[in-house]
């Protein structure tokens, strides 16, 4: 199937782009010494990055949380179907932020002393030393005012250190001496009237750096860093930390677990101790009235002689009436407790976090209703330990804790008062039993008084104790919520990540300077090479001029074995290969602009041909901006010239012509006073005899013109000469001003024209137009004008000189 003429379209542009941006890639990568310099300088700074970086460090444990079903009392009028979803979430998600609290961290900070660091002074970052810190600082005083600070102590003598203390400029982060003291360790130092103590553990050589940091910032910090994840459909969570100690982020994962469990165990056991602190009460007011009655008792036996045993009709009436006065006594007693609790609850704001105690048996079983209210408080505050009143979660709490609230009320008036209509029932029934007792002789009726209330007080003490027992029991077997179940291990490290760093570094490095070479290799539209010039127009090319030292004297060095010299001398044997062999008889050298090495090219083309054994004339025809004389050494400017001889052709032309004192073949003619009227001038009768004497006298004659990009005064001496050489200078010519060489080349406005790049930077090793590199070919001693010492020849590889 044959392409179509789209396709082919489609086809030579996609050629031709990727021809544009092998050659742009392939301009990127000639200074490849540029990259490889790059590449180290990327590769030490992020060596040196990595020794200033601390590292960190990832400590990972697990623990389970057992299940509390007081975090399941979320219900359904609240939350509607997806309560049970919901508590489970809300259970393992609140202890979360229990795990993670600040306060629970700040006690950690606190208890451990996290916030003192100690640091050996290195020469890069400084180490901190945690295990077995050097020292040790103890402050007896308040250390508020040494938050934020450091102390930098040096060991003086046996026994004796110097301290300097420094406090942190926020702003910048820079150090403000404040004080300088001289102590003793061991030994009570004071700053500002604040006390504390420097302790040596072990001998220490090197500065040792104290930074006292704010315990409630370390907590917020330690908070970031502490990783909390739960395991879905487990009680299990992921807990990890971050830290530039691992040993240190164990202790702390460890601290937190034992923390956490504790304040749990507080909060279980607060309604607990609320019981046992209010059955303390009753026992220490039973116990004295106890006493009391066994005191009576006594007295009563003593003073009135009357005898240990009651007869049996006494007996049977004080067992009837003892069952009665402690059935009696036990309504008294709850009434009492249910009395205490409501007093307690209407004490209490709208929604409190107040405990009531729940040990408490009515009519023989233990109300419910107080327990539900307790969980709910507990459930509250651990809520409310990250979350704030306005929280969807504390607000639901909230709403049913007040019904809970007023149903207890209602519950408790109800309680009270049908133990009131208990009590009286009783009472009642105790009518009868009393008088058949009054009836029963005096002294006999007095001690079987004081007898029964003495049972009653020993059984409701016996009761009391009882119930303290059991308390006591239950706060003692309560177990912690957390549970180990992997213990802290190094999990990995966090940073710095040596491998991605060394990466980033180097694309950096090279990434940006490559592409920012790209871009200024697509935009750049010099000349850079002869294949920038062929693949704009088609003229043979002569050659590619090196840049030369400043100092390079052309006539004087041009015989020398050196790249310019030589390219110089290439320039001429193509020059013979352009005319069929043989030297033209006249030759035309011009340019687009100024600067761009026209003269310096004519004086060498010329001292060349002169050292080939020819005699050669150079002229300078640009006379609008003579520069001949700047580059032939050792000659004064003659204030005669060509324009002399055009103005007057009677002028002798010998007075005009010069001969150079090192080279005898080598003449030349200056341009002579600046003309009003260059072009004029150059066009007029008088140029062809000049011209004509000239070839007369001279084998060659070479012609340094006007630029042709500026001024048209190259154009006039088509006439006479034989080849024209059209000079471009590397990285100062533009694309664009080869246009100028198609004009003249379709308008035949100047003969047989070939191009020079002058000036040319490009690595040793570059094929010049006639396949050889020049490392290969002028590899025996030609660079004694190209590059003088190592460092321009580096600069030159790595495209910066000019």
């Amino acid at each position: 199937m044959n392409p179509t003429k789209n396709d082919n379209s489609i086809y030579d542009r996609f050629e031709a782009n990727s021809v544009e941006i092998r050659s742009l890639l392939s301009r990127c990568l000639r200074n490849w010494y540029l990259f490889v310099l790059l590449g180290i300088v990327a590769f030490a700074s992020a060596w040196l990055f990595l020794q200033s970086q601390v590292p960190e460090y990832s400590i990972s444990s697990r623990i389970l949380i057992q299940e509390d079903q007081k975090n399941r009392l979320v219900s359904g009028p609240v939350f509607g179907n997806n309560a049970n979803l919901f508590s489970e979430n809300l259970a393992i998600n609140n202890e979360v932020e229990v795990l993670k609290s600040r306060r629970l961290l700040k006690q950690i900070v606190d208890e451990l002393q996290l916030n003192v660091r100690y640091y050996t002074i290195e020469r890069f970052v400084d180490e901190e030393v945690f295990k077995s810190p050097p020292i040790k600082i103890r402050f007896l005083d308040s250390a508020k005012f040494f938050y934020n600070k450091q102390f930098f102590i040096e060991k003086l003598s046996t026994g004796r250190f110097e301290a300097k203390i420094f406090d942190v400029d926020q702003s910048n982060g820079s150090l403000v001496a404040l004080d300088t003291l001289v102590a003793s360790f061991g030994r009570v130092s004071s700053i500002n009237d604040l006390k504390f103590v420097v302790e040596q553990n072990l001998e220490f050589e090197k500065e040792i750096k104290v930074q006292v940091l704010d315990p409630l910032s370390l907590a917020i910090s330690l908070s970031r860093k502490l990783s909390i994840e739960p395991i879905i459909q487990s009680e299990v969570l992921d807990v990890s930390l971050s830290d530039n100690i691992p040993f240190r982020a164990v202790i702390v994962l460890n601290k937190l677990i034992d923390v956490y469990n504790k304040q749990v165990l507080e909060n279980k056991n607060q309604s607990t101790r609320n019981t046992i602190d209010f059955i303390d009460e009753r026992l220490l007011l039973i116990t004295q009235e106890l006493n009391e009655v066994e005191g009576e008792l006594e007295t009563f036996k003593r003073d009135n002689d009357v005898p240990f045993e009651l007869s049996q009709n006494a007996q049977q009436f004080l067992d009837r009436a003892i069952v009665t006065d402690d059935r009696i006594s036990e309504i008294e007693l709850q009434q009492g407790l249910l009395d205490g609790v409501r007093k307690r609850l209407d004490e209490a704001e709208a929604v409190d976090n107040s405990l009531l105690a729940v040990d408490l048996t009515i009519d023989g079983s233990k109300p419910t209703i107080l327990e539900e209210y307790n969980d709910l408080i507990n459930l509250r505050n651990e809520i409310t330990v990250s979350a704030t009143a306005s929280n969807p979660q504390v607000v639901a709490i909230d709403s049913q804790i007040s019904r809970a609230k007023q149903s207890l009320k209602s519950w408790l008036a109800f309680k009270i008062s049908d133990l009131e209509s208990k009590k009286v029932f009783l009472v009642e029934k105790k009518y009868p039993i009393s008088s058949r007792i009054d009836a029963i002789p005096r002294f006999e009726r007095e001690m079987l008084q004081i007898i029964r209330q003495q049972v009653i007080k020993e059984e409701l003490f016996t009761f009391l104790l009882q119930k303290r027992e059991e308390n006591a029991l239950k706060l003692a077997s309560e177990v912690n919520n957390a549970r180990i179940i992997n213990d802290p291990v190094f999990d990995r490290k966090l940073s710095p990540n040596k491998p991605r760093t060394y990466i980033i570094f180097m694309l950096l490095g090279l990434g940006i300077p490559l592409v920012g070479m790209i871009i200024f290799e697509y935009y750049d539209n010099y000349i850079e090479s002869r294949e920038d010039i062929l693949s704009v127009v088609d003229v043979p090319f002569l050659g590619e001029i090196p840049l030369a030292n400043k100092d390079y004297n052309p006539v004087t060095l041009v015989n020398r074995k050196s790249i310019v010299s030589e390219m110089f001398r290439m320039v001429r044997t193509n020059l013979k290969y352009l005319n069929n062999g043989k030297l033209p008889k006249s030759i035309l050298i011009t340019s687009s602009f100024s600067g761009e090495g026209k003269t310096f090219v004519a004086v060498n083309i010329a001292a060349s041909i002169a050292y080939s054994g020819k005699k050669v004339v150079l002229l300078g025809f640009d006379l609008r901006k003579p520069r001949l004389s700047e580059y032939l050494a050792n000659h004064k400017p003659s204030n005669k010239g060509i324009s002399n001889f055009l103005v007057n052709p009677e002028q002798e032309l010998s007075e005009l012509i010069h001969q150079h004192k090192d080279l005898k073949e080598f003449y030349f003619i200056e341009s002579g006073p600046i003309p009003p009227n260059p072009y004029e001038l150059i066009v007029g009768d008088h140029t062809a005899k000049f011209f004509e004497e000239l070839h007369s006298r001279f084998d060659v004659v070479v012609v340094d013109s006007a630029p042709i990009g500026l001024v048209a005064d190259a154009f006039g001496l088509k006439d006479y000469v034989d080849t024209s050489i059209f000079v471009t200078r590397f990285n100062s010519t533009s694309k664009a001003n080869l246009g100028i060489i198609s004009d003249v080349i379709e308008n035949h406005k100047l003969p047989k024209l070939a191009v020079i790049l002058n000036g040319y930077k490009k690595r040793l090793g570059s094929r010049n137009l006639t396949g050889y590199s020049y490392k290969y070919s002028y590899g025996f001693g030609y660079y004694d004008d190209y590059r003088t010492n190592w460092w321009e020849r580096l600069k030159q590889k790595a495209g910066f000189s000019k």
